[in-house]
């Protein structure tokens, strides 16, 4: 069918569809003056006073990323567009990608998943905004004393188009902890983790 063509499609422009890194780039940039953009943010700094900023920046940085590309585990050893930036050739070494991490843990918005501190679980919403975020689509959809799987929660169609679609597991399942300890669920064990079953009270 005719009709207009994409810019990259578009003949006599010499127009390149980006890649989706340099994309990501991209939306880096866009979402807080990223410290990538700046030579003196990825290293260390030795002078408390600017390291304290920069782990502030790092750290709010990591959250929007993780938030805006609904990304909920961090491979410190990968070349995520969050810590290379191709443009100026430079990369976040593990030190300090390790270091900004594990500033985030200690503000219980982060926590490893392994001892080498490999992959690290963010929380860009806390436990107890995930545990509300679940009750309101509890309490949205009538489903007070329902039983479903953590399969359902973040896959199900009736999750589709809301916040819970796509939730890593292990996040669910350290709000349903909170939840239950609140006496406002009661968990089951299933046949597989993803069967877990949960009882809205």
């Amino acid at each position: 069918m005719d009709g207009p063509r994409p810019p990259s499609q578009a003949s006599g422009t010499g127009a390149k569809e980006s890649s989706p890194q340099a994309q990501q780039q991209q939306q880096l940039l866009d979402l807080a003056d990223a410290p990538m953009a700046g030579f003196i943010m990825i290293l260390l700094q030795p002078v408390k006073e600017t390291r304290d900023k920069q782990v502030s920046l790092w750290c709010s940085l990591i959250l929007s990323y993780c938030q805006h590309t609904k990304s909920y585990v961090i491979d410190t050893q990968g070349d995520s567009p969050l810590f290379v930036n191709d443009s100026i050739n430079r990369k976040l070494n593990s030190e300090a990608r390790i270091s900004f991490l594990d500033e985030l843990v200690g503000q219980g918005r982060a926590e490893w998943l392994d001892k080498g501190k490999t992959q690290c679980l963010i929380f860009w919403k806390r436990v107890d905004e995930w545990a509300a975020v679940l009750m309101d689509f509890v309490k949205t959809y009538g489903l007070s004393q329902s039983v479903m799987t953590l399969d359902e929660l973040t896959s199900g169609d009736d999750v589709r188009g809301t916040e819970l679609f796509g939730l890593h597991h292990e996040i669910l399942t350290r709000v349903l902890r909170f939840l239950e300890a609140q006496g406002k669920v009661r968990t089951f064990k299933g046949a597989t983790p993803a069967e877990l079953g949960v009882k809205f009270v």
